[in-house]
């Protein structure tokens, strides 16, 4: 009897998440799956803790794959952990197999903290599952399933090759080849933005390979980039729903020499420090008077015979009044030099995103005024009015840029006096009570 409880006792120490003599965790009896979602394939790879335990797998796993392959069982203790494992290039290595050459394998060591985790299962349930990503850090989980493939290239591939054909094959790559394309592509997805959903990955290779490989630098995707952060799903679902105007400049690759052509011609540079130039101008212009002022009465004081008072006090009064506006300009130009200011490409990127939506807006709003204006004459549009009403409403709202800037150039001067004070914030308070 006693025997068989020592016997029980020694079994339970190696199958309990912690070792009941140690302080570390000790875990006995797991087996190992190790995930690939570099744009490599996995030869191998060992684990081992600072005892002298050692774990492996592997076993030639492509990209994106893993999930259901294992090997048993091991006992691995503590939380620091170093894994030692080997990539190869398949094309690459196809290339070294078809010259007679030898395969050339890349070898990479990442040092893992992990820690402290219970875990329940017999011997060879309890699955470490091991997960290498493309900027060669790797992640440890315990899991009692051989699911948990975080990243799943080959749905995005499958998805890729079955939406769009034979551009997935481009210059005649077979079955594999196209694979791997569309694999490191969806790596860089995770490697830029931290991308893992499939719907994520799959807008993310259509633009790179079908649109334009520069697509994330259109400010469109730059701000879609911004607010999805977090989200999985979210990114795909916003790409998805750009507008054909949008695709349309991003494919032709139009809004980078544009915002070059635009934000580095002289008219921008100059309308960066235009305002502070102007103030800076007025001082000048208002010190320059403050000097003749000034010279004249030091002429009047000095003359002989000497002046009467009346033209004294009067020379006396526009030398006062110089000096309060040079004063006043130098003042105004000091305060505007000192204050926090909108940089230069901060400006770029909010003004080229105003202009992308402004014509993705504008297209949109010709686009229903086309669709208006096909109805066939005397047909009733739902609300009542006729197909041309609501064509020329829409076409109200359609302005040019030109007729944008008319329009701020007719504002009365008492508006923009209220702007430039910053006092219509309780002008509108006023009017909303």
């Amino acid at each position: 009897m006693i025997k068989r409880l020592i016997v029980l006792c020694f079994v339970t120490v190696a199958l309990m998440g912690c070792d009941v003599l140690s302080s570390e965790p000790t875990y006995g009896g797991v087996s190992v799956s190790g995930m690939n979602y570099t744009p490599f394939n996995l030869s191998r790879f060992v684990i081992r803790d600072k005892y002298g335990n050692r774990a492996g797998g592997g076993g030639d796993l492509m990209p994106g794959s893993g999930a259901g392959t294992m090997s048993c069982c091991y006992t691995l203790k503590g939380t620091e952990f170093s894994v030692d494992w080997e990539v190869y290039d398949a094309d690459e290595a196809i290339k070294a197999i078809d010259a007679h050459q030898e395969i050339k394998s890349i070898y990479k060591t990442t040092q893992v903290h992990f820690p402290k985790t219970k875990i329940s299962g017999g011997i060879g349930a309890v699955i470490l599952g091991v997960h290498f990503y493309p900027d060669d850090h790797v992640e440890f989980e315990f899991r009692n399933d051989m699911s948990g493939s975080r990243i799943d290239y080959a749905e995005v591939s499958y998805w890729f090759k079955t939406k769009y054909g034979r551009a997935a094959y481009p210059g005649g790559l077979d079955e594999a080849e196209a694979f791997r394309r569309i694999a490191r592509v969806a790596s860089q997805g995770w490697l830029k933005y931290r991308l893992t959903a499939d719907e994520d990955l799959k807008q993310y290779v259509y633009y790179t390979l079908l649109v334009n490989p520069d697509f994330d630098k259109h400010p469109a995707v730059q701000r879609i980039v911004e607010e999805t952060k977090g989200q999985p799903g979210a990114f795909g679902a916003a790409m998805e729903a750009l507008p054909d105007s949008v695709v349309r400049e991003i494919k032709s690759n139009r809004f980078e020499h544009v915002i070059a052509e635009r934000y580095q011609s002289p008219a921008f540079r100059f309308s960066v420090t235009a305002h502070f130039d102007s103030l800076v101008a007025r001082h000048q212009s208002l010190r320059q008077e403050r000097d003749r002022a000034q010279a004249e009465y030091q002429a009047l004081r000095n003359q002989w015979p000497a002046a009467d008072l009346r033209t004294l006090a009067t020379a006396q009064a526009r030398l006062d009044d110089a000096n309060r506006a040079e004063m006043q300009a130098l003042r105004e130009a000091t305060i505007e030099k000192s204050r926090l200011s909108e940089g230069v490409w901060k400006r770029i990127k909010r003004e080229a995103a105003y202009w992308m939506r402004r014509d993705a807006e504008q297209t949109d709003r010709r686009r229903a005024v086309n669709y208006l204006s096909d109805k066939p004459p005397g047909a009733v549009h739902p609300g009542g009015r006729s197909p041309e009403a609501y064509a020329s409403i829409i076409e109200s709202f359609m302005t040019t840029p030109e007729q944008d800037g008319a329009a701020m150039e007719a504002l009365p001067d008492s508006v923009v006096r209220e702007i430039k004070s910053n006092r219509f914030g309780h002008v509108i308070a006023g009017a909303g009570q």
